[in-house]
């Protein structure tokens, strides 16, 4: 849940994701988490992503060391959503989740950038 979302609630067993409560330590493995988010993004960018056969192959055209790299994908919790009146995809849904995972935690804010 994002910060912004917790609306002031005050629960213990509810967390933001932030770095408030999501640390990297140096040395100890981790997982790097690439978000990928369809809601606003042009048409023609989307058309490339699917030319280059989707969100891992578009990844592996820009970072190619990743295909070796350990990794989950799955897909967003708001992929799929669809309106029940008309059973119309809602624009934007479908994105994905791809964690990396990597030797050092420290590296994990270096390689988001």
């Amino acid at each position: 849940m994002t910060k912004r979302k917790l609306n002031g609630a005050n629960r213990p067993d509810v967390i933001a994701r932030t770095q408030d409560y999501i640390g990297y330590r140096p040395g100890a493995p981790a997982f790097a988490l690439i978000d990928f988010d369809r809601k606003a993004m042009p048409a023609a960018v989307g058309a490339r992503i699917e030319a280059l056969g989707g969100l891992w192959s578009a990844l592996l055209s820009v970072m190619p060391p990743l295909d070796n790299a350990a990794r989950v994908i799955r897909r967003s919790t708001s992929a799929g959503l669809y309106r029940r009146d008309t059973g119309d995809p809602l624009p934007g849904s479908g994105g994905e989740h791809v964690y990396i995972a990597v030797k050092d935690g420290a590296d994990v804010e270096r390689f988001s950038q």
